[in-house]
């Protein structure tokens, strides 16, 4: 999927869990296409994953890590969908990755919200 746009178009936009919105640029989406398969095909999970995390880590610089279990299909079966969001002080939330893994960030954990 050929998508184009600049840093201040989005591919997508969600509201997170505590009603912040989110948006992952066209450039970020870009940069990420052809180094990570996941990208164009799990968009959806993706915003998935903003809207209802099943755990929130601490990351960087004001952002997070939202991890989902179980939105992978074959390759991705039985790992965690993990996108990394930034928050500025004001404004618009922004995706700076997402990507699958076995495993969860060894980050501390900021909020478990699924049993």
């Amino acid at each position: 999927m050929q998508m184009h746009g600049g840093p201040n178009d989005f591919v997508f936009l969600v509201e997170d869990w505590k009603g912040r919105r989110v948006g992952m640029s066209y450039t970020t989406y870009e940069s990420h296409r052809d180094k990570h398969a996941e990208v164009p095909v799990y968009l959806e999970e993706a915003r998935q994953t903003i809207a209802d995390p099943d755990i929130v880590h601490e990351a960087d610089n004001g952002g997070v890590f939202l991890s989902r279990f179980g939105l992978g299909r074959s390759l991705y079966q039985g790992c965690w969908l993990t996108v990394v969001v930034h928050y500025p002080e004001s404004g618009l939330g922004r995706v700076a990755t997402f990507y699958f893994a076995r495993s969860l960030p060894r980050r501390p954990v900021l909020e478990q919200r699924a049993q």
